[in-house]
């Protein structure tokens, strides 16, 4: 609309000067070289402007004379350009439907045509891929590295082909070069994290998760939730050998995660020695509320080791309410059969034995029922764990293991491990396959803290009370 208006404009001012030289007529003389030549004003102007108009053509005609090699060249090669992004787009699309023949003859005019372009590089790896000549790739890859342009590619590329040839300590070396070139780089930190968490190097773990907090790779929150992983991991490798040190390092996760359970864990099997059992009993209390779980409940009743079943019974009341959900019944109901108050373990329990209880709650009612010297009820009671719902357990990216780990066994990830009932296989077999373990002391972490140090070992008898119902009841299973 602008342009428009300024076209107008011009043609405004052309029409009024025009009309202005023929209100105002006159003569114009020229003399040049012995000639006079005489006109109208109005003809001087409409010569003057044809002159002007004629030397504009031929000065342009002139520069695209002068430009014809390079716009012929330009030409050319805009041409081999086109072609060659051609090849590269077919190429691609040749690998991704497997057509190994069609991708090489791609990949081959690719790198003849615009050999410079990194994308043809990278036409050429997927290539050598699919045919499966892993020492190409190799070679590819290393020559990628040499580009600043596709160094990071290469380097990935690297790490991913060492990974799988099992060369751990080079996949390694790859992708701590990449952090070092990039520290954003969320595939090289996740593989240095992980290389250092097997190496239990935790130092250089926090620092790492400090480095993608800067670079913005981790939010706040996130980094927080990471670093209380790595201190309570220190924690739990520290256990008795500095229990104050530990004892530090339990209560600074749960202030960077309230939630953390394992932390609260060891944070109330090391409250004892480090004589700070209220104030663990009031973040452990916390937690549990955040985060209901068993072995917590139980960590939680056994903060005084000295104290007798019964009494951890009734400190166990006091955390236990009866909007708990099942972790807690099944913590009230272990204390409540170490104590030998059968009546209070099946109060406990009675909410989850219908209609299909979990394994560790119908072993528990076994135990209760061969406590109360009911062989048949304990019988069914097993019969029942056998082919029952499976228990929560801590899981990570499908593996399962029996106390909390820091880092993901699978793909080595910081705080994936979660308290929650297992995801079955398609097609698999009932649980009954295997007898669950019947479970009667802590699920959760363990700390490498067999005993406090002023704890002889008294609970230890304790359980073992617990459980004979449920060895016996196994027995009568067998025997039946």
């Amino acid at each position: 609309m602008i342009g428009l208006i300024v076209r107008l404009s011009l043609v405004v001012l052309v029409a009024a000067g025009i009309a202005w030289l023929a209100d105002r007529p006159g003569a114009v003389s020229i003399v040049w070289m012995g000639m006079e030549i005489q006109t109208t004003l109005a003809a001087a102007a409409a010569g003057l402007s044809v002159l002007f108009l004629i030397f504009h053509f031929l000065l342009r005609a002139l520069r695209r004379l002068l430009k014809a090699p390079g716009d012929t060249a330009g030409f050319f090669r805009s041409r081999r350009q086109r072609r060659g992004f051609e090849s590269l787009s077919k190429g691609f699309l040749a690998i991704g439907a497997g057509d190994l023949a069609l991708a090489r003859r791609h990949a081959e005019t690719a790198r003849r045509v615009v050999p410079d372009e990194p994308l043809s590089k990278l036409l050429d790896v997927q290539t050598a891929q699919l045919s499966g000549d892993s020492s190409r790739v190799l070679g590819l890859l290393s020559d990628m590295t040499q580009d600043p342009r596709t160094a990071l590619l290469g380097l990935r590329g690297l790490h991913a082909q060492a990974q799988a040839s099992g060369d751990l300590a080079a996949a390694r070396a790859h992708a701590e070069k990449a952090l070092a070139a990039n520290p954003a780089l969320s595939w090289a930190s996740r593989a240095v994290i992980a290389a250092r968490t097997a190496a239990g190097d935790w130092d250089a773990v926090l620092r790492l998760i400090d480095s993608q907090k800067r670079s913005g790779a981790l939010s706040a929150s996130e980094a927080g939730a990471k670093r209380a992983v790595v201190m309570t991991a220190q924690a739990q490798a520290m256990g008795i050998r500095d229990a104050k040190a530990a004892f530090g390092l339990a209560l600074g996760a749960l202030k960077l995660d309230p939630g953390l359970v394992p932390a609260a864990i060891i944070l109330c099997q090391l409250a004892g020695s480090a004589g700070h059992w209220k104030k663990a009993q009031k973040i452990a209390r916390a937690t549990f509320e955040l985060c209901p779980h068993a072995g917590l409940a139980e960590a939680w009743s056994r903060l005084q080791p000295q104290a007798s079943p019964a009494d951890r019974l009734k400190r166990l009341r006091q955390l236990v309410t009866a909007q708990s959900d099942e972790e807690g019944a099944v913590a009230l109901a272990r204390a409540a059969l170490a104590a030998r108050e059968f009546a209070a373990a099946r109060e406990a329990l009675a909410p989850y034995a219908e209609p299909q209880p979990r394994q560790r709650v119908a072993s528990l009612l076994a135990a209760i029922a061969e406590g109360e010297g009911d062989q048949g009820l304990a019988r069914e009671w097993l019969s029942r764990a056998l082919t029952g719902r499976r228990d929560p357990q801590w899981t990570a990216d499908g593996y399962v293991s029996e106390s909390w780990l820091p880092a993901s066994p699978v793909s080595g990830e910081l705080g994936v491990f979660q308290w929650k009932v297992p995801v079955e296989r398609i097609g698999a077999e009932p649980a009954a396959a295997a007898a669950p373990r019947p479970q009667t002391g802590p699920m959760a972490v363990e700390p490498a803290l067999s005993h406090l140090p002023d704890d002889p070992g008294t609970e230890r008898n304790d359980e073992e009370m617990a459980a004979t119902g449920l060895i016996r009841a196994e027995k009568l299973a067998g025997g039946s």
